[in-house]
């Protein structure tokens, strides 16, 4: 009785606050890109006495919604809600703020394979995948591309394709569906699968091994012409924490010395060894400069960039020790170096000027970032002035979709960022792993949710091939 009692007035109280508070729920959430604004008549209420935001970045300003500072915009305020007084009552309107622009350029997807062919090779893939040999038989991916010319590997051969010519090179057999990695300089080429680095000196005809042990990611190599020698470095997957190391291999010496020396971050916090990094995530070159740089992860000590400007000779330190300098992937223009941010923490694209560089570390204040806010966001393909980004589902700040974005720089260097696909990710890690663009001009990548290639093509929003 006691209980029914309380019951009572707690139901009274309700009924009196949806009377003054409007528990109606729009019949859908109002999107706002960060840096764009929206008119408040395109919200379909033709009179309202009073309209305020929940996000106190937020400003409502001669019939207009945006954010007073956008790159200041909060991940805790990605969901937020507009408070609409209507004749005394009061509605609230879900505001949702994304990092992107929607409904601009779009990826189609072109199924280049016979669906049943592709369920029965998925049913052999997954039923005979301790048998190793019997797996890489389906390792099909874009190797290099670029100025025409494709190397691609099908059924353990390795193709090249200049202009309408193919031309088979040699048998290769790759170590992994997505982690490889190519250079051809004339008639030195040196493929980099899974664990292994093959080199060749007879212009891809034969292979020999010059490595064996911990592998990439996807861009860990450097060949410098001029001496003959190959700059590479070490990723361990997992959880475990041993030493990583540059490398270097002198094809006039045949062998293999360490450049720089990654500790554990045991080692750094009981014994001042430095530097430390549980995983090498990249290691590329600026097109502009010829310079070397390096990203590291995981945690906050262990999470860095690097630039060498000697071709691997010395490194040294542009930042580190936060998540925003835990990256994937550099993008490289004219003026500025830009790089993403591989944490289920907030992620951004940081972007610091050339001219920064002239003293390490940087000065801090140099650096302006920009929220991408929802998942760690991985690799890259270049395609003329678009940048293709993947990100999969770790942290679902916004929601829990994988995507694959498309980055462009307007004249004064900030990125804008587009949406080109995106699907529901079944796990943390699920995403579209980028691989290349094949000799159909497709962008390739390898699907890690159920383990296949996937080709796309890019569009406008008018169905136009970009």
């Amino acid at each position: 009785m006691f209980k029914r009692c309380l019951l009572i007035p707690a139901i009274v109280l309700a009924s009196i606050y949806c009377a003054v508070v409007s528990c109606k729920k729009t019949s859908s959430d109002v999107s706002m890109y960060y840096l764009d604004t929206i008119n408040i008549a395109g919200l379909n209420i033709s009179q309202y006495d009073s309209i305020w935001p929940e996000y106190s970045n937020i400003e409502i300003k001669k019939g207009n919604i945006y954010l007073k500072e956008p790159l200041k915009l909060s991940p805790d305020s990605l969901h937020t809600k507009l408070y609409i007084a209507v004749n005394g009552e009061y509605k609230k309107i879900p505001l949702n703020i994304r990092c992107w622009k929607n409904d601009v350029y779009r990826l189609k997807e072109v199924n280049k394979t016979n669906n049943f062919f592709n369920r029965v090779e998925r049913y052999y893939y997954n039923h005979f995948r301790d048998k190793s040999e019997f797996k890489r038989h389906f390792f099909n991916p874009v190797l290099l591309s670029g100025k025409n010319i494709n190397y691609f590997v099908s059924d353990g051969i390795l193709k090249k394709i200049d202009g309408a010519n193919e031309t088979e090179l040699s048998s290769v057999t790759l170590q992994d569906p997505m982690y490889n990695q190519m250079i051809v300089d004339g008639a030195f080429g040196i493929i980099r699968s899974g664990n292994k680095i093959i080199f060749s000196d007879d212009s891809l005809s034969s292979w020999s091994e010059i490595y064996a042990g911990p592998r990439q990611i996807k861009e860990s190599m450097f060949w410098n012409n001029q001496d003959s020698t190959l700059l590479f470095s070490q990723y361990t997957p997992g959880k475990v924490r041993n030493r990583h190391y540059i490398l270097k291999y002198d094809y006039i010496k045949n062998n293999i010395d360490t450049v720089f020396t990654f500790y554990t971050e045991k080692e750094f916090l009981e014994k001042g060894l430095s530097p430390c990094a549980r995983h090498i995530h990249v290691l590329t070159v600026d097109p502009y400069t010829g310079w070397i740089f390096i990203g590291t992860g995981d945690t906050d000590n262990e999470s860095a960039i690097y630039v060498s400007e000697n071709k691997g000779t010395s490194f040294l330190k542009i930042g580190g020790g936060a998540q925003v300098w835990r990256t994937l992937s550099f993008i490289f223009t004219k003026n500025y170096i830009y790089w993403n941010t591989d944490s289920d923490a907030p992620q951004y694209l940081s972007r610091v000027p050339r001219k920064a560089l002239d003293k390490l570390p940087v000065n801090p204040d140099s650096i302006i970032r920009y929220p991408l806010f929802n998942s760690a966001l991985w690799n890259t393909i270049q395609y003329g002035d678009i940048t293709l980004m993947t990100s999969n589902v770790e942290g679902a700040l916004y929601d829990r979709n994988r995507r694959i974005y498309g980055i462009k720089f307007n004249k004064s260097g900030d990125p804008v960022v587009y949406n080109l696909w995106e699907e529901k990710g079944d796990t943390w890690s699920s995403q579209l792993f980028p691989i290349g663009i094949d000799k159909d001009g497709l962008f390739q990548f390898y699907d890690t949710q159920n383990m296949k290639y996937r080709y796309f093509m890019l569009q406008d929003k008018n169905g136009n091939r970009l």
